[in-house]
C-alpha cells in the first residue's frame, strides 16, 4: 500500500491566457502553444502511467485531457465540479482592467471582494475538495490525472493545506499524502 497520491494538470494556453483575460466559465479553445503544451505533458505523464483521466467539461480542459490520453490510452471521465470558479461579471475582461497593471490571474482568482454573482471561494474549495476525495475513494488503486484550472488547483492547495504556488499551463503536479501532510511537487522534470 503507498501513500495516497494524485497527478494534477492545468489546462493547456490560449488565446486568453496570453491576452491575460479572466476565462473563468467562458470556453476558449487551446491556442497552438497550448496544444504542444498539451502533448509535452502527454509524454511526460505517459512516462509515470496514468489510468484515467478526471477532467473538467471546459474546452481548455477537456482538449487537453483528450490529448494526453490519446498517449496514455487512460479513459476520461467528465466531471462537471471540475469547473473553473465562476468570476460573474468579471469574465472575460483583462486583468489589468480589473486589478490595475502587473495584476495576475491569482490577483483575481483569490479574492472574496468579487460581484455577486460570483462563486465564493469558500463553496469552490468545498467543491474540489469533495471531487478529489471522492475519485480518490472511487478508485483507490488507480493512477488519477485531474486536468482542470488554475482556481480549482489553488482551491485544493488551500484545503489540503499546501503553500500556493504558481500554476503553469500544463505542467503535471503531484499531490501526494505523507503521513499526516500534503505535499506538492511537479511530477516530471
Amino acid at each position: 500500500m503507498h501513500d495516497p497520491q494524485f497527478l494534477y494538470l492545468r489546462h493547456g494556453q490560449t488565446d486568453w491566457n496570453l491576452e491575460q483575460r479572466l476565462q473563468g466559465r467562458c470556453d476558449p479553445p487551446l491556442n497552438e502553444t497550448g496544444i504542444d503544451q498539451a502533448r509535452h505533458a502527454a509524454r511526460a505523464v505517459a512516462s509515470g502511467g496514468v489510468d484515467v483521466i478526471i477532467t473538467s467539461p471546459l474546452r481548455r480542459a477537456h482538449q487537453t485531457a483528450q490529448i494526453i490520453a490519446e498517449h496514455t490510452s487512460a479513459r476520461i471521465i467528465e466531471v462537471p465540479d471540475l469547473v473553473e470558479r465562476n468570476f460573474g461579471a468579471l469574465e472575460g475582461k483583462r486583468l489589468v482592467d480589473i486589478a490595475g497593471a502587473g495584476a495576475s490571474g491569482y490577483d483575481i482568482a483569490l479574492r472574496d471582494d468579487l460581484p455577486g454573482n460570483a462563486e465564493p471561494w469558500d463553496t469552490l474549495c468545498a467543491r474540489a475538495e469533495h471531487v478529489v476525495t471522492q475519485w480518490q475513494h472511487e478508485m483507490a488503486r488507480q493512477d488519477i490525472l485531474f486536468v482542470s484550472h488554475l482556481a480549482v488547483m489553488t482551491a485544493l492547495c488551500d484545503v489540503l493545506s499546501i503553500p500556493r504556488i504558481d500554476v503553469k499551463n500544463a505542467h503535471p503536479y503531484r499531490f501526494q499524502k505523507l503521513k499526516d501532510r500534503w505535499d506538492l511537487n511537479f511530477a516530471f522534470r
